[in-house]
């Protein structure tokens, strides 16, 4: 039978050295540490984190892991993450970061800082509520929350400008014009930065609201800052109007007109249109104007002197001067049914202003005032017909009775005598009367041959004429043919322009040989003329010249005289007292006046190259011969 108390104590036994040998392995296994850091511990039933510094022991089971822990300055933050939950949160406070054993740091991130003058915009991304923060200020923002715009500016509002924003949420407007920083709430948008607009003081500014569509006008001077949905479409100079000028305003809303009238500044409403500023018509005793009421269409003729401003639904079609019409003049209208007036006064002018729906009647008339003008001629327009004496020139072409083609170069005078008749039976009275002329002088040359026609040219051409003037065709048309005249005639053949060249030529030769000869004689008369009056006019120079000869010596004479006598009594008075008598101071003087005439000859030869001849007399020489001789 075993023993019981035996075996009990060799189990216990096995039991304590099991136990001993456990013991041993496990405290050899069993890690001391000292921790001054944070340290991460794993177990089977989970982790856990000691933050240092302490002892820590560490079990054979367990799996030690070593973290360093994060430094957050003042300025920054840490981003921490929950691993199972997958949570964030931020850790703002500076110092050591310790994480717990399911979290992470994804980084350290500065902390927001906003100046004065700036704000941030920040969203939450999961549920996107947005906050705005401004500052001063530091700021941490949530985990969930972002700010892709960053940080922004203040837009800073003075007095010339303003801001546009709009709420994202009721998408309305507003406008911000409270001077300073503007930071926008929540979901608030700027729309842009909207300047004041500058309307001095001879300005005004249409402004448009965008949500009625409605228009009104602001006057200057001032700062114009519009609303939030209000927009200046354009800024216009008021209109200054003067003393003599007037503005028509129309509406574009009805077509309502009205008229505004100087010295005045105005503003057109906004619907109101208008073509400008015009001057008011000033209207004379020469000038009128017409108007057109485009209320009932009529029109009218005003001719009150003075200033003529239209009223509403008036205006000025035309402003007409006064026609005046002189005495050899006759003007002709016509009113709206066809009635014709004829206005003239032989005794002196007439004026008159053209009636409306009258016209003045202008006709087309024929210029025949060009030598050798071929037909068709050129036209003028005829509104005053002349009644006095007027001048054609005239061309054809016609063959004498012996069959010689001339062409006749003439001029034609007439004149208009009778209006009415004119106005009913032509529209071109120079065509009639030329053409009627040509045919006229074509049957009178055609009756005589050449021979006849050059010795009677004048007479057949005043024949035609007086023919012409009794004729019914001028009477029917109101006019006078005053008198038909050639002036220079041609052939048209070149062996007929030979022989009357060559008569031409003979009969001019006789011409002007006889004219020669008439000339020379005239010109021997002339000059035998001119001799016997050059001849007679001689005799009388002569005779004239003669006697102013003889005066002159006779003046020269006489003057000498008196000059030679005056000297002499000079000469002799002197002496009177050195020599008493008289007839010495006489030979004294004629000596004297000797000498000087010796002296002056002497001189004059000695001057000159001539030779001087004198005799012993003349020197009064006595020549001593020697002894024996005589004297």
């Amino acid at each position: 039978m075993p023993d019981f108390k035996q075996i009990a104590t060799v189990a216990a036994g096995c039991f304590g050295l099991t136990f001993l040998i456990f013991m041993i392995v496990l405290f050899s296994s069993i890690k001391v540490v000292e921790i001054n850091q944070q340290l991460l511990f794993k177990r089977s039933s989970g982790n856990y984190v000691k933050n240092g510094p302490f002892t820590a022991v560490v079990w054979p089971h367990e799996r030690m892991e070593r973290r360093e822990a994060s430094r957050i300055g003042q300025r920054q933050y840490a981003v921490i993450r929950e691993v199972r939950l997958q949570e964030l949160r931020h850790h703002t406070e500076p110092g050591l970061v310790f994480l717990d054993a399911y979290e992470e740091l994804l980084a350290v991130k500065p902390k927001l800082v906003l100046q004065k003058n700036e704000y941030i915009r920040l969203q939450d991304k999961f549920t996107g509520f947005e906050r705005v923060m401004a500052g001063p200020r530091t700021l941490v923002p949530s985990p969930l929350e972002e700010f892709p715009s960053g940080i922004e500016r203040c837009q800073v509002v003075g007095r010339t400008n303003a801001i546009l924003v709009e709420n994202k949420t009721s998408g309305m407007l507003r406008l911000i014009k409270d001077q300073g920083q503007f930071v926008p709430a929540a979901y608030e948008h700027i729309v842009r930065m909207k300047e004041a607009t500058l309307v001095e003081v001879h300005q005004y500014a249409v402004v448009k609201d965008e949500l009625t569509g409605s228009l009104r006008n602001e006057e200057g001077p001032m700062l114009l800052q519009v609303g939030a949905y209000d927009s200046v479409l354009r800024v216009k100079s008021k209109i200054v109007l003067e003393k003599d000028e007037y503005i028509r305003l129309v509406s574009r809303l009805n077509g309502a007109e009205r008229i505004v009238v100087g010295p005045r500044t105005i503003i057109p409403a906004p619907q109101e249109e208008t073509e400008g500023k015009k001057k008011a018509a000033f209207l004379t005793s020469q000038t009128a104007v017409i108007v057109l009421n485009r209320d009932d269409g009529q029109q009218r003729l005003e001719t009150t002197p003075g200033v003529f401003i239209p009223r509403q639904y008036e205006q000025v079609l035309e402003m007409p001067s006064k026609i005046r019409v002189l005495a050899h003049q006759i003007a002709v209208t016509r009113d709206a049914y066809g009635a014709m007036t004829i206005h003239s006064d032989p005794s002196g002018s007439v004026s008159f202003f053209l009636q409306p729906y009258s016209s003045l009647v202008e006709m087309e008339w024929s210029k025949y005032d060009v030598p050798g003008a071929q037909e068709p001629v050129p036209t003028e327009k005829v509104s005053l017909i002349d009644t006095r004496v007027r001048k054609m020139f005239l061309q054809a072409e016609v063959r004498t009775n012996d069959n010689v083609k001339l062409r006749l170069e003439g001029t034609i005078f007439w004149r208009v005598v009778d209006v009415s008749k004119l106005l009913s039976m032509t529209s071109d009275p120079p065509s009639d009367v030329a053409q009627r002329a040509r045919s006229t002088l074509i049957q009178a040359v055609s009756r005589n041959d050449l021979s006849g026609f050059m010795e009677n040219f004048n007479n057949v051409t005043a024949q035609a004429s007086q023919r012409a003037a009794l004729e019914d065709f001028y009477t029917e048309r109101g006019v006078q043919l005053e008198s038909l005249e050639v002036t220079n005639f041609e052939p048209i053949e070149n062996e007929t322009g030979k022989v009357l060249q060559s008569i031409i030529a003979e009969t001019t030769k006789r011409i002007n040989e006889l004219e020669k000869a008439k000339s020379q004689n005239e010109i021997a008369e002339t000059k035998l003329k001119a001799e016997v009056e050059y001849e007679t006019r001689r005799a009388e120079f002569i005779q004239t010249k003669s006697s102013n000869l003889k005066l002159e010596a006779m003046t020269e004479g006489t003057a000498t005289g008196s000059k030679v006598l005056q000297k002499a009594n000079v000469y002799i008075a002197g002496l009177e007292a050195a020599v008493p008598n008289v007839t010495e101071r006489v030979n004294l003087y004629k000596l004297h006046e000797q000498m000087r005439s010796r002296n002056l000859d002497t001189k004059s030869l000695a001057e000159g190259k001539a030779q001087l001849f004198i005799t012993p007399d003349d020197l009064n020489l006595k020549l001593n011969m020697g002894p024996g001789s005589g004297d």
